[in-house]
């Protein structure tokens, strides 16, 4: 028999990460009709060792045969049952410019399972606008808003000047978890509880490794 299935909190919060990665290379697989895979078939494709995706896929308690592998669908079934959430999930979106537009665009969160259900700005050229569904809120309701629609996770994507302001309302109100893409390194801000689950997500600093890496390897 596998490894039985530990619970969320003793799982490696890096090898949580992994399995968003994993579903979605599983997905495509699922897309080419495949329906068994080995820990080499997915290593190659996500450039991992095959020894840490069995390691990794022993967590979530499954287990290959040996002469056959995984079953692609069982396989992914159980990471979006441990990864993703079993309802939809709303989400409030704060700022509304370039960024946040792209956001409430992006087609991946509803994919798999989240919906920006609210979104905010401080601009009234935009405010009372519709976007994709999403009518744009003065941000002054912020804490109103999302109290009435029990959403408890938050997109920032407002200019780093706008931050502390914004953090004030985030922590009058109900959220509990923020997703940071602006420039600004929220857990450094004096005034964020460490109540709140807080992921930074820096654009400019991903390409700049990519550009490290790759000219590390164009060196080599």
């Amino acid at each position: 028999m596998g490894k039985q299935t530990l619970n969320k909190s003793e799982i490696p919060d890096e090898v949580i990460s992994r399995l968003y990665i994993y579903a979605r290379c599983l997905e495509s697989f699922c897309e080419e009709n495949r329906k068994s895979f080995s820990s080499d078939d997915i290593a190659n494709s996500l450039n991992l060792k095959p020894t840490l995706v069995r390691k990794d896929f022993s967590y979530i308690g499954t287990m290959g045969k040996r002469g056959v592998g995984y079953n692609t669908n069982d396989v992914l079934k159980k990471i979006k049952h441990i990864a993703f959430p079993n309802k939809e999930t709303k989400v409030a979106l704060i700022g509304v410019g370039k960024l946040g537009s792209a956001l409430l665009n992006f087609y991946g969160f509803k994919a798999q399972g989240f919906k920006i259900a609210l979104a905010f700005d401080k601009d009234k050229r935009k405010i009372g606008s519709n976007f994709r569904g999403v009518e744009i809120d003065d941000i002054e309701n912020f804490k109103r808003k999302v109290e009435k629609e029990e959403i408890k996770i938050a997109i920032i994507a407002v200019p780093s000047e706008e931050v502390v302001n914004v953090i004030g309302k985030i922590k009058k109100s109900a959220i509990k978890a923020i997703l940071n893409f602006t420039p600004a390194y929220l857990s450094s801000l004096n005034n964020l509880s460490d109540n709140f689950i807080v992921r930074n997500i820096d654009l400019s600093s991903e390409l700049a490794r990519l550009s490290y890496y790759l000219s590390e390897k164009e060196n080599t």
